[in-house]
């Protein structure tokens, strides 16, 4: 790609390099399209100088967001010498790069050396907060988003970071009524129940149709999903609007729940749709609005509907998948004698474009190979789970045989009844891993350094998930935390003898 690349002018190049560098995440061609828009600009034109910086700035960002972290501070450093007025800004920059990165350590001590010699800010604050949420200090970062928030009360990222990070140090039932004052986080606008009233803990639910929709990723429909039956038996009239991947499965778990595609919902309303709708509710609200008050298993509880297994899956299919996965270790030509425990694996997030969401992908992520050589050779059959363009990575693997029945599975249905005939599940942080605690089929979750909110601090287990089982990394490599894996699994399958696992 040559985006900009035969341009003579600086101020195309840098918006060129920024459009790679945001949208499309190919850091090496924004870096090379950076340097020669710094190449161009003349070096005797002081009207250019906050130019030049600023295009600096986007190299340094580019140059970390692709690893190159030495050379990123170099220049940084640099910046700050050129212009020490800009040093409170630089700083935020800084810190922030550095946070996207992976480096919340090296964050903090920029923010807190800064901090000694000059100003703070609300920026500063939220993000010496931030790097100390991913440091799972989440209990220390408090006091600096509450200065931020007290600074500036209305800014959306700043009371977004401060709401996680409320969750995240158990203070739940603060955490999620900030939570639901975000904006909803949507792939498109183009649907009209955006348009509707936000639902809200204090609205009356009786006699009220009301539209929860998915939002966010597909692991937080699964999560919070559990409290649509709670909705119901408050008197509401439940309309479920989900993607494809969700659809059959959400139909068989909720049969007395409308459940429709996001896209029955697109703009302008259809005119053969004459009811009244009350309600909007981004499905990740329903915690606040069922009035969530601690995470316990107790307090997470709104009904037997609410506890796991919430799921469910046709036996029919379930059927079909058990034959599948008898034939798929059939045809691997080693059939033990005995039935051997069977584990799926998951080793990737799904591929994203933004240049944020790639970073956050980046730190949850592994890859396959590291994944399977820390595994194997393991006296078990093991079943791909993997989705999308990561599957790929099982070709040219030549060790012990991982059965891949993705071909015959058309969406989260015919993955839940796949997982229903496993063992158990390991599994990066995604969706799946919600799938099978949602299933109560046990799952061993390898979960990033710097976890999810949902997951907290510290610990093994999660009161969402009775059957899931943590295992944290302590820094950038997964490394360690995949022997631990692989060592534990081996372990447990000389314990267990092949008898279904617990957790």
């Amino acid at each position: 790609m040559n985006v900009g690349g035969k341009s003579d002018r600086a101020d195309l190049l840098f918006a060129s390099a920024t459009i790679m560098g945001s949208l499309a995440s190919r850091h090496d061609i924004a870096a090379a399209l950076f340097r020669k828009a710094l190449h161009l600009l003349p070096r005797d034109n002081p009207q250019l100088v906050k130019l030049a910086a600023d295009i600096k700035t986007s190299l340094a960002d580019t140059l970390m967001a692709d690893g190159k972290v030495g050379e990123a501070l170099s220049i940084y450093k640099e910046n700050l010498a050129e212009q020490p007025a800009d040093g409170m800004s630089l700083c935020e920059h800084i810190s922030m790069s550095l946070l996207e990165a992976g480096y919340p350590l090296e964050a903090a001590e920029v923010i807190r050396t800064w901090m000694k010699v000059g100003a703070s800010s609300p920026i500063l604050l939220n993000n010496l907060g931030c790097a100390l949420q991913r440091l799972n200090q989440s209990a220390e970062a408090l006091p600096y988003y509450e200065k931020a928030v007290a600074l500036s009360p209305y800014h959306p990222d700043i009371s977004f970071g401060y709401a996680i990070t409320l969750l995240k140090a158990g203070r739940i039932q603060e955490g999620l009524r900030l939570y639901s004052r975000r904006t909803p986080s949507m792939s498109t606008n183009n649907y009209w129940f955006l348009d509707l009233p936000r639902l809200t803990e204090e609205d009356e639910l009786k006699g009220k149709r009301i539209v929860f929709y998915q939002e966010q990723g597909l692991g937080d429909t699964l999560q919070f999903v559990r409290y649509i039956p709670w909705v119901v038996s408050m008197g509401a009239e439940v309309v479920l609007a989900v993607p494809p991947q969700l659809f059959r499965l959400m139909q068989t778990s909720y049969p007395d729940v409308d459940v429709r595609l996001m896209t029955d919902f697109n703009t302008p309303k259809s005119s053969e749709d004459e009811r009244v709708y009350h309600y909007g509710c981004p499905i990740p609200d329903l915690p606040y609005i069922a009035r969530v008050k601690a995470i316990t298993e107790h307090d997470l509880a709104r009904g037997e509907e609410s506890e796991v297994p919430y799921l469910h899956v046709p036996d029919e299919i379930t059927d079909r998948f058990s034959a599948l996965c008898d034939l798929g270790i059939e045809k691997t030509g080693a059939v033990p004698d005995k039935r051997r425990l069977r584990i799926g694996i998951v080793w990737s997030g799904d591929r994203r474009k933004n240049a944020k969401d790639v970073a956050a992908d980046k730190r949850r992520s592994v890859t396959f190979d590291d994944l399977i050589t820390a595994l194997t050779p393991l006296d078990a059959d093991l079943f791909n789970l993997q989705f999308g363009d990561r599957r790929q990575d099982l070709a040219e693997w030549k060790g012990q045989p991982v059965i891949d029945l993705m071909s015959d599975v058309g969406d989260m249905l015919d993955t839940a009844a796949l997982i229903k005939n496993l063992d158990m599940v390991v599994s990066v942080d995604t969706s799946v891993v919600h799938l099978a605690g949602a299933l109560g089929v046990p799952v061993w979750m390898i979960s990033r350094w710097d976890a999810c909110w949902r997951w907290g601090d510290r610990g093994e287990t999660s009161p969402w998930y009775p059957t899931i089982k943590i295992f944290r990394a302590n820094g950038l490599s997964f490394g360690p935390v995949l022997s631990q894996v692989g060592e534990a699994l081996k372990d447990t399958i000389a314990l267990n003898d092949a008898e279904p696992l617990g957790v």
